[in-house]
């Protein structure tokens, strides 16, 4: 009140002088002001320096570190001259905490630069719940502070800018750097890449990790470094630096890591053990089905970046869609470069996916190559592996190391325990613990003798196991254990390969058994193996090897002697030593012998190298020139898993590729085998389809289903190619052993290697082949025909009414015309009457068209109303002639707005207007077409819809039909009715067949869930069929599970076919059993039979009954020329038979008319001496069989598949040969009855 009272009195008497001085009074008190409020302002924000900053300050402080971090204060020099600091002392809270720290003498800070104290240095501990931090100068005096009351890890408190008045909190600090500016990483660190992460592990596993590599050629420093989930974060150890070309590991868990990795890693989260350094912060567990992975320094900068599943991340460090997500126990791994072996980095998907499947503990070796002078020895089995092998055990001095997938040969295993006994040698195993078709625990001696065969081989690799253990060596099996949470690193361990004393390597297609390596060359398997002798080649094997066997895995199991299943074998158990002999007539040109040369050696390791598209197998074939020749055991037609969707089988697609190229490519299958994914399409379709391929696109390719007499089966997996590189291997060409097996081979150039094994082919591609129908080259094909040929019978049949409808319509439409003209006929002769006739006066008046013509047309005063009868018709018309207003008009005129419909009505019609009405009748006829059709196809449609709706809620799978509807609904969008249409009835007719295979099926399954155990014995007692399932004695993969035939449209008619089938099969199996044959091929086939018999399959019984009543007959032919050959004697003629025979056939006996024997009835032929009865005439069988030959090609050219008469033709022309002419004429009858039976169906 006094300052106003005076305010007022002063500038009322001296306004001008005492204005100035409450100008400068006013200044005075906002200074004031300003001060005042700005030391009130909550310190955590900022706090004033209370002095000017002429001298040394606090800059920065981190008051909270995260350990082993530590506490650090920094000062900043803010002026342009040096500042000796010596005798000045930091301190936190007065009179409490820490003592002072006081500075040396010669202590100075630059201009502009920064000075860095830390808690070892200074003594002073700051209060992570408040403190306060303060300098002063060497007399006490306090000359700059900073008070805190909380603090977080990891963030500081510093000026904004450098020496400035404003304090503020810093997630990133910056000790001895400028506050507030974050530092972007060098060059060289951007560098560092996130090259693995497993973020998906196995249950009960707590191994989560990620690996970071340094691709540069420098050591970099990654001090507090981060992996995060972008929530929470690993910090990597201050003062941790990243090797030259190398990796580090950083998992969660150490002790989880070693026994899925098999070594330590570089840092744990955890603290499992304290042989690894531990992270700071928290590990950022990643979820299983989305997430991001971020890789960032110090500072906050990202360095690298994975984003997977379905996660949405828009930061930096990452283009495009994420990269898929991974099971459960995959490793999400980055590509690397086949030409520079370095990783791949576009920051996008690509580098990231792959058709390999990385499961955590697999190898990554690359693949060099060795080229070097020196001895190889290639064998082949059956002819002399045995003898291959057995030479470089028994020459082994000091090491033998064994990786094989199967070892039940008794004869090789003396070798190795003759090693250990009289020589030391030190031996090492690892064997898979779980092949195809063995059981290694240990079962009473009841089940061992029901079920020997599945039995016998894995005791007697476990008796194996324990000599080797007892005798000083050392076996491991690959394997898992789903309750422990431990998965093995491969489906299965199928290498086959041993190394001698670190110098040699012995590497093939066949396990170590008595078929894959028999001791005599007259039976066993088909298969090519071979001996390298060099240290380089030797050593790179050894550490696949040891990486394999390596006992810290969790996966790599110890041969334990008390263990029931991978432990000593049942008491009872004794093992077979009988040697193995056949029939097989061994190469004598493939005797075992040196080759001395320069060869140039690439390993070939599965699933490591296997899908290389530059190097290894495909870039091998995608770079041949001439001629490719392979044999196989088993070709997949597409790489299918056992979920998701299926891939083209990449070996496959190269070989066709190279055959377009002008490459000759020949290829040998087993007849035997079936696809590891899917068991109804085996060898046979697959050569099938080939031979089609390769006759539809004129290829210079052919496939041959091959049996090699007297032997188990064709076994190997071999590759020549342009006659001087050849693949010996244990890798069959399915997705698995691709993708997921561990496989080993190698691919040598050498031309006299390769002319070693090109004999040993030639030889197999010019014996026994089975016939291969080009025409039936897949199920897949022959459905699709059906379904075309159902969809075509139903266009046939509509097209009757279609023609009908069109006819009508036609009909309709000239009907319509001919009234029309008729009643504008009957219209211009009643005008011109009335016009005529008329006395009335008419004032004239005017009518525009939409033509702006004007015409004259009467006004009329009669009334409108009135009506008269119209075409004689009692029908009452309204007269429209003296209306008020224009005529109504007709549809012509409704049409159309031409002046030719606005004439007057009496008078005739011109030229113009004729052409007119033609026109617009023409119109309306596309028109009323067009409409009908659009109502066709809609209805059309709409009976589809309803139908496929109904199906799909009684479950029926009917996604062909509603994908066939979706085109139909295309097509009628774009107004094209005609093909709406037909697509509409081809998805009524799919919905239909899906209809009929689901009830089959159904079917099917309720027949199965009726019949009780004691039920099924009956009816398979009544059928006279002995069902039992099939024991393969080697199958290298999972067949998988069988799949329910898709229709059964008469079920007793199919049964009957099946048995009569299967009856013929083993007639011929016993009739080559009794003439001395080989039938174990033709019974492995029958009980595959049997076996689809018992599950109801009669498709594929059938099937497979036919093939080894197949092989069983030429089997039956070969030996029988074999036996003539060797007796060097004609087969005898007709016999002339006598009285006395003819009394003895009387008496219900027969004999032979030569050797005088009892002979059965049915029999044509004497087994004693060879006599055939023969009684048919050899020309008249000839002409019948040239004239069903002729039947044959009508029905091939007319589309029929006759596949089943030319196989029957096939062998009753080897009949004819042979001079058998009974058989020869049966087959030519049973064929005829086929083709007749084809032609009573429509053909």
């Amino acid at each position: 009140m006094l300052f106003s009272n005076w305010l007022a009195n002063h500038t009322k008497n001296q306004p001008k002088t005492h204005l100035r001085s409450f100008a400068i009074l006013f200044v005075f008190l906002f200074l004031f002001t300003f001060q005042f409020t700005f030391q009130n302002i909550p310190q955590k924000v900022m706090a004033s320096s209370q002095r000017q900053y002429t001298e040394v300050v606090i800059n920065e402080f981190l008051p909270t570190p995260t350990s082993p971090g530590i506490e650090w204060i920094e000062l900043y020099n803010p002026t342009d001259t040096l500042l000796d600091i010596s005798g000045y002392m930091l301190d936190d809270i007065p009179n409490g905490g820490s003592s002072p720290y006081k500075f040396p003498a010669g202590t100075v800070i630059q201009p502009k630069s920064y000075l860095l104290v830390t808690k070892n240095e200074s003594g002073i501990t700051l209060n992570t719940d408040g403190d306060s931090v303060r300098l002063l100068n060497p007399i006490g005096e306090e000359i700059d502070n900073y008070t805190y009351t909380s603090s977080n890890y990891d963030v500081s408190y510093g000026r904004m800018p450098d020496g400035g008045i404003l304090w503020t909190t810093y997630t990133y600090p910056t000790p001895g750097a400028p506050n507030g500016v974050v530092p972007q990483p060098s060059d060289l660190q951007r560098k560092i890449l996130l090259a693995e992460v497993y973020y998906n592990p196995y249950s009960n596993r707590n191994d989560e990790f990620v690996m970071l590599y340094n691709p540069t050629t420098y050591t970099i420093d990654i001090s507090l470094w981060r992996i995060s989930n972008n929530k929470t974060s690993c910090i990597i150890p201050d003062g941790f630096h990243i090797g030259a070309k190398s990796a580090i590991y950083i998992t969660k868990n150490a002790t989880s890591f070693l026994s899925d990795m098999g070594f330590y890693p570089s840092l744990e989260s955890t603290d499992s053990t304290p042989k690894v350094n531990n992270t700071q912060g928290t590990w950022p567990t990643f979820a299983n089905s989305k997430g991001v992975v971020l890789l960032t320094d110090k500072y906050g900068n990202i360095i690298d970046c994975l984003v997977y599943g379905s996660e949405i991340y828009n930061g930096s460090g990452w283009l495009g869609g994420p990269a898929p997500a991974l099971p459960s126990g995959q490793v999400q791994k980055r590509n690397k470069s086949e030409l520079t072996g370095e990783y791949i980095d576009t920051n996008t998907s690509s580098d990231w996916t792959s058709l390999r499947q990385y499961v955590v503990g697999q190898s990554d070796f690359p693949q060099p190559s060795y080229t070097y002078t020196g001895e190889i020895v290639p064998f082949i089995s059956p002819e002399n592996a045995f003898d291959a092998i057995a030479n470089e055990l028994d020459n082994a001095k000091s090491t033998i190391y064994l990786n094989l997938y199967q070892f039940d040969n008794w004869f090789l295993a003396e070798k190795i325990f003759s090693a250990q006994l009289n020589r030391s040698v030190k031996v090492k195993a690892l064997f898979e613990g779980g092949p195809v078709g063995w059981n290694f625990t240990n079962e009473p001696e009841s089940v061992y003798l029901e079920k020997k065969g599945a039995y016998k081989g894995a005791y007697t690799e476990k008796l194996i196991a324990s000599r080797i253990v007892a005798y000083g060596g050392e076996v491991r099996f690959l394997t898992t254990n789903g309750t422990a949470g431990i998965k093995d690193r491969y489906t299965y361990d199928h290498a086959k390969y041993a190394i001698i004393d670190n110098k040699t390597l012995i590497l093939g297609s066949e396990n170590w058994k008595d078929t894959g390596i028999p001791k005599l060359s007259s039976y066993g398997n088909r298969g090519w193996g071979i001996i390298v002798r060099n240290e380089e080649v030797a050593e790179y094997f050894v550490k696949v090897f040891e990486s394999d066997f390596n006992p810290l895995m969790a996966d790599s199991f110890p041969f334990t002697p008390s263990h029931i299943k991978y432990g000593n074998p049942p008491s009872y158990f004794r093992p077979e030593t009988e040697v193995m002999q056949g029939k097989y007539k061994p190469l004598q040109s493939l005797t075992l012998k040196t080759i001395t040369g320069t060869f140039k050696v690439t390993p070939v390791l599965s699933p490591d190298h296997t899908l290389y598209e530059h190097s290894s197998l495909i870039g091998a074939i995608n770079n041949a020139k001439k001629e490719i020749v392979i044999e196989l055991a088993q070709l997949d037609m597409d790489w299918r898993p056992r979920k998701g969707e299926s891939v083209p089988n990449l070996y496959l697609e190269a070989l066709i590729q190279a055959a377009k190229r002008g490459v000759k490519v020949r290829i040998i299958l087993d007849p035997t085998f079936s696809s590891e994914a899917s068991p109804d399409i085996d060898n046979y379709d697959l050569a099938s389809y080939i031979n089609y391929l390769a006759q539809t696109q004129k290829l210079d390719m052919k496939a041959k289903l091959v049996y090699l007499q007297g032997t188990e089966k064709i076994h190997n997996k071999g590759m020549i190619i342009d006659d001087y590189l050849t693949l010996v291997s244990s890798l069959n060409w399915g997705r698995g052993s691709v993708t997921s097996n561990r496989e080993v081979g190698v691919l040598i150039e050498n031309i006299e290697l390769a002319s070693y094994y090109k004999i040993a082919f030639e030889y197999d591609w010019n014996q026994t082949s089975f016939n291969v129908d080009e025409n039936a080259h897949n199920d897949t094909l022959k459905e699709e025909k059906s379904q075309l040929a159902q969809i075509a019978t139903c266009l046939i049949m509509l097209m009757p009414v279609v023609i009908i409808a069109v006819m009508l319509i036609v009909f309709i439409i000239k009907k319509r015309e001919d009234d029309r003209t008729s009643l504008q006929r009957t219209e211009v002769t009643k005008h011109t009457v009335t016009t005529h006739t008329t006395k009335k006066q008419i004032a004239p008046s005017t009518h525009t068209d939409t033509s702006s013509h004007t015409i004259t047309q009467p006004q009329a005063s009669i009334n409108p109303n009135i009506t008269q009868p119209h075409c004689g018709q009692s029908t009452p018309y309204p007269n429209t002639l003296y209306s008020n207003q224009p005529p109504p008009p007709t549809d012509y005129s409704e049409r159309s707005t031409t002046i030719s419909q606005v004439t007057y009505p009496y008078l005739p019609p011109t030229s113009e207007a004729l052409k007119s009405i033609q026109s617009n009748a023409t119109q309306e006829n596309e028109k009323e077409k067009r409409e009908e059709s659009r109502r066709k196809a809609s209805e059309l449609i709409g009976l589809a819809k309803a139908t496929i709706i109904e199906k799909a809620n009684r479950g029926i799978d009917v996604s062909s039909a509603d994908a066939q509807l979706s085109v139909a609904n295309k097509f009628m969008i774009n107004g094209d009715y005609q093909n709406a249409s037909k697509m509409a009835v081809k998805a009524m007719s799919l919905a239909m067949e899906a209809e009929r295979r689901a009830s089959a099926h159904a079917q099917t399954k309720n027949i199965q869930a009726k019949e009780s155990e004691e039920t099924k014995e009956k009816i398979i007692e009544k059928k006279k069929i002995e069902v039992k399932k099939p024991y393969l004695t080697e199958p290298d993969e999972d067949f998988g599970e069988e799949e329910i035939p898709e229709t059964s449209k008469d079920e007793e008619t199919s049964i009957q076919k099946m048995l009569l089938q299967i009856k013929k099969a083993k007639d011929a199996i016993h009739k080559l059993r009794v003439s001395g044959g080989n039938t174990d091929q033709a019974e492995k086939i029958l009980a595959l039979a049997e076996s689809f018999a018992k599950d109801g399959n009669t498709d594929k019984a059938i099937k497979y009954a036919q093939k080894a009543e197949n092989i069983a007959s030429q089997i039956q032919i070969e030996k029988e020329i074999e036996i003539k050959e060797e007796k060097k004697e004609e087969i005898p003629s007709l016999t002339k038979i006598d009285k006395k025979d003819k009394d003895k056939r009387a008496d219900g006996k027969r004999t032979c008319p030569k050797c005088n024997m009892e002979l059965q009835q049915n029999w044509v032929g004497c087994p004693y001496c060879k006599t055939r009865l023969d009684t048919s005439n050899k020309d008249e069988i000839r002409t019948r069989l040239e004239s069903t030959k002729s039947m044959l090609s009508l029905m091939e050219k007319l589309g029929e598949d006759v596949s089943d008469a030319r196989s029957k033709l096939n062998l009753a022309e080897s009949f004819l040969r042979l001079g058998e002419n009974d058989k020869a004429l049966d087959y030519i009858i049973k064929a005829e009855t086929y083709l007749n039976e084809k032609n009573s169906r429509g053909v």
